[in-house]
């Protein structure tokens, strides 16, 4: 049998056949937008009625206008399956994320309720470290709500009401915010702190000048600088501060006492008994740590 393609171009798409008209396999199968091969398929299961004329396979119209009816409905319902099938998809994983996020949230609060003591006692201890005053009621609110009792049952027992309960747990909570200004008290404490240590500083300044006034007459610039230049190896010092000291190339008395006390608590091996030792020996000369070249007036 020829097949469509080498029949006569002067054969037309359409035939009438006893008062039926007829239509080309190939224009039906455009129509439905499938292969030829599946209208054919289709004749064979009785879905379209067909017929051979001149080796060329022609379709009833009137089988495709029945078929292309039920085939919009089938394509209907199938877009509808499609949307339905999409939004099962959406629904289950937003059910999963939902799990999930429920999951996280019960974990936390296991992991909340298991120390949940430890939470109402540092509580109790920063409100009232941060509190100064007789705020009771609101404490014991508080306590009570971080124990575990709700609002609704805090409020039944000591007769006020649930807003009261909740304003009281909020105002409680709020207070934990005052430990922000710590910080700005912390770095205003640092900074008195060195303010503080040069004001002692000039303060034993003072009290050397104060000691040593009565011998003004006596004792010369000379004689201070004689004390500056005094060997470190000549000093009655145990043999660990010597030879720290000469581990640091610290020679003289001035030497030594150019530096602040902090940096020679910091030096490798030298605790604070070979400190102290130091501190002793500095106060029987009339000197003090932090003294710079020009200073020795200060002695005098």
């Amino acid at each position: 049998m020829d097949s469509d393609s080498d029949i006569s171009d002067n054969l037309s798409d359409q035939v009438d056949v006893s008062n039926k008209r007829y239509l080309l396999r190939t224009k039906v199968a455009e129509i439905f937008d499938v292969h030829p091969q599946t209208i054919t398929n289709w004749i064979d299961r009785g879905l379209l009625s067909g017929m051979d004329i001149y080796g060329r396979t022609f379709v009833d119209i009137r089988s495709v206008e029945r078929l292309q009816s039920e085939f919009s409905d089938v394509v209907d319902m199938e877009k509808k399956v499609e949307a339905y099938r999409s939004e099962l998809e959406r629904l289950e994983e937003k059910y999963e994320q939902a799990c999930e996020d429920l999951r996280h949230t019960i974990e936390l609060y296991d992991y909340a309720l298991r120390y949940k003591d430890t939470v109402r006692v540092l509580f109790v201890k920063a409100y009232r470290a941060l509190y100064r005053g007789d705020d009771e009621p609101t404490l014991g609110i508080v306590n009570s709500f971080l124990s575990g009792e709700s609002p609704k049952d805090i409020a039944a027992r000591q007769g006020v009401s649930v807003g009261k309960v909740c304003n009281a747990i909020k105002r409680g909570v709020k207070r934990l915010a005052y430990i922000r200004e710590y910080k700005a008290m912390a770095d205003k404490n640092r900074w008195l702190k060195n303010e503080n240590k040069m004001l002692k500083k000039q303060n034993k300044i003072l009290e050397f000048k104060l000691l040593k006034k009565g011998r003004l007459d006596t004792f010369t610039q000379e004689d201070a600088e004689a004390i500056l230049s005094v060997r470190i190896e000549s000093l009655n010092l145990s043999n660990h501060v010597h030879n720290v000291l000469a581990r640091m190339n610290i020679n003289t008395l001035g030497a030594l006492v150019e530096l602040e006390r902090d940096e020679v608590l910091s030096m490798h091996s030298l605790g604070l008994k070979s400190v102290s030792e130091l501190d002793a020996l500095l106060n029987s000369k009339g000197l003090y740590w932090g003294m710079r070249s020009g200073d020795s007036s200060d002695i005098i």
